[in-house]
């Protein structure tokens, strides 16, 4: 079960009455969300979040995580990528707090591993992962220095590593340099998931440089409902229609045809 918080990505009128849009800092992001009321609308501003708020955020993921366990769920991931919350405190654009969990690489990552130290106590680090996405921009999440993105991500596969987590997931980006790479391969010494578009031939290829124990596919599986069959037989894929995506009704969910 992939556990999230969108912080700053959302509109007030998919939330509960009487909740906030928050956010590591109260800047607003660019872009539309759907809403039920609605139809599309510009994202909300956020409230910052404040350290009391931030501590309920940290035990709320620990709390869900004790749910997903007891629901039968194998295990957990904590989404820390594609722009939602924990990844906004990862970026300096977005994260421009002057508290303990803004500033320095340190301190942008604070919030992610008192997270995953929680979880880990809660549930059990065999039963622990973590997503990632280097240079994601989605979310209007502004590129920054390379050498801080290396920085922060080998940071963060360190201090997951002595916590003994089951797996980072790494959502690739072209801008991700090998160095980059090798170092965290280096750095964590439990198994590294890839995902990002792959086919079944790219999926081969990514095996090559070392750096994945396994590869991931999502959006395919989607559009695919007996994805692994057409795989096993070479047939056509079913291509994904975003129009759907992240909408009401079935119509993009259970209507994709299957092979005869």
């Amino acid at each position: 079960m992939q556990l999230m918080h969108t912080g700053r990505i959302g509109h007030i009128d998919n939330l509960p009455p009487g909740a906030r849009l928050v956010g590591p800092s109260d800047i607003k992001a660019v872009g539309e969300i759907y809403t039920d009321s609605k139809g599309k609308q510009e994202h909300s501003v956020p409230s910052a979040l404040t350290i009391t708020e931030i501590e309920k955020v940290v035990e709320g993921f620990s709390t869900a995580a004790i749910n997903a366990i007891k629901a039968g769920f194998d295990g957990v991931e904590i989404h820390s990528a594609n722009g939602y919350l924990l990844e906004q405190f990862l970026n300096p654009n977005v994260n421009i707090r002057n508290d303990k969990f803004g500033g320095d690489v340190i301190n942008r990552s604070k919030i992610i591993l008192e997270i995953a130290k929680k979880t880990v106590a809660a549930i059990g680090k065999e039963k622990t992962g973590i997503r990632f996405s280097p240079f994601s921009t989605l979310g209007n999440l502004q590129p920054y220095d390379p050498e801080q993105v290396h920085d922060t991500y080998v940071y963060l596969a360190k201090e997951l590593n002595k916590l003994g987590i089951l797996y980072i997931h790494f959502v690739m980006s072209p801008n991700i340099q090998e160095k980059t790479l090798q170092a965290i391969r280096t750095s964590f010494e439990n198994t590294i998931i890839a995902s990002s578009g792959y086919t079944a031939e790219t999926a081969e290829a990514a095996f090559s440089n070392g750096f994945a124990d396994i590869v991931a596919f999502g959006r395919a599986f989607l559009s695919n409902p007996d994805y692994v069959k057409r795989i096993e037989m070479n047939a056509p894929l079913n291509q994904v229609d975003f129009s759907t995506l992240y909408t009401t009704g079935q119509e993009g969910y259970t209507d994709y045809p299957v092979l005869e």
